[in-house]
């Protein structure tokens, strides 16, 4: 979740507990009982196909691109060893914002969230150009690809989740995860569950019917989450705390198996290695943990001010952050040491690295969107 997220939240969270204390009640951070598979809020509804508004052809935009750096090309596997070396391979600017990217499965797509109008946008990985847009009728805080890339979920700030048919842009379900929030969205690893969160709870849905299928958490102040690449662990992020839990039978109540407490005073950002060992959260700084022992294994230094964005590596042996004080930064997580920074002339926000770790893409606050990558 990004910092201007996190401030909406932070909001909201004010306005309950001063509700609450209106009422001469004092707010606990008691943990609301598990609950298992509630009925939905609202039933799914099936979306028919519907006449989508034609969309122009889409163009090769002009994209510079730096001298002796021919792309597309093979590249090599970005690493601890050679971040220092990436280069800008092309770049292309629509003048707004985009806050959160994400790569399709084969690495053809790119899926953004613009800032401040209430589109996704669609387009070629390798060229820049437009595939298509979609329009949603609220603003969307979270998307994900579904693991085959045909569909792709969003979540909306009035409480609904979309699915959206990639090659035709068309929806083909909507359901309501309630009234508050869709702050993230994912699919699990097998394509069978579609995971949600609100400021309080965790939601997982039948991303065929849009049935909830389990609902766990009850902590107000709910602020991100991350799934496990086995998708038997989710992790939330609590301000101050990380609870990890079971969800390895989805029909039963999550299990919760730890809370772990660091130094960051505000968590709002989660993320699983590939291999699922490591769990890094971060605020102001990067905190790594030992999934199997539950403990800390370093704390990662460097960044100035808020982190908006942190990314694991495919290849296992780096992550990559973005803050607000205009840096790109990777850290080897062997030696849990900085292993290269880039500064920009505005701040860096998104970042995720393709499917095969052999390309970056990185979204800036002026509206820019990067690729870069590594050659032998």
């Amino acid at each position: 979740m990004n910092p201007k997220n996190f401030v909406r939240i932070l909001l909201s969270v004010i306005f309950m507990t001063l509700a609450v204390l209106a009422c001469g009640q004092a707010p606990t951070a008691t943990a609301l009982p598990t609950l298992a598979a509630p009925t939905a809020t609202e039933p799914p509804t099936a979306i028919p196909p519907t006449p989508v508004p034609p969309t122009a052809t889409p163009t090769p935009i002009s994209l510079p691109v730096p001298e002796g750096s021919p792309y597309p090309m093979p590249a090599a596997s970005i690493s601890a060893e050679n971040a220092g070396d990436l280069v800008l391979l092309t770049q292309w600017n629509k003048g707004e914002e985009v806050i959160d990217i994400v790569w399709s499965p084969d690495g053809n797509i790119l899926a953004g969230i613009y800032n401040e109008s209430l589109d996704v946008s669609l387009w070629d990985a390798k060229t820049g150009a437009e595939i298509r847009t979609l329009m949603p009728p609220s603003l969307v805080w979270g998307l994900s690809f579904s693991p085959d890339g045909k569909t792709l979920a969003t979540g909306l700030e009035d409480g609904t989740i979309i699915i959206w048919d990639v090659a035709t842009g068309q929806e083909t379900l909507r359901f309501k995860q309630g009234s508050d929030t869709v702050i993230g969205v994912a699919f699990s690893s097998d394509g069978k569950t579609l995971i949600s969160h609100s400021i309080e709870n965790v939601f997982l849905w039948d991303p065929a019917t849009g049935k909830e299928i389990n609902r766990f958490g009850g902590y107000l102040g709910l602020f991100a989450f991350a799934f496990s690449p086995d998708d038997s662990t989710i992790a939330t992020a609590h301000v101050t705390s990380i609870r990890l839990w079971d969800v390895t039978d989805t029909a039963k109540p999550a299990k919760e198996l730890a809370t772990l407490t660091g130094d960051e005073k505000k968590m709002d950002m989660l993320g699983f290695s590939y291999d699922g060992k490591i769990l890094a959260s971060s605020g102001k700084t990067i905190e790594l943990w030992d999934v199997a022992s539950k403990s800390k294994l370093a704390t990662l230094s460097g960044h100035t001010d808020d982190i908006w964005e942190i990314a694991f590596s495919p290849n296992q042996n780096l992550l990559g952050s973005t803050s607000l004080d205009k840096t790109l930064k990777f850290w080897n997580l062997e030696t849990k040491s900085e292993a290269a920074s880039f500064t920009g002339e505005s701040d860096y926000l998104s970042l995720e690295f393709s499917p095969d770790g052999t390309l970056l893409v990185t979204t800036s606050a002026d509206g820019g969107v990067q690729i870069w990558g590594v050659y032998p």
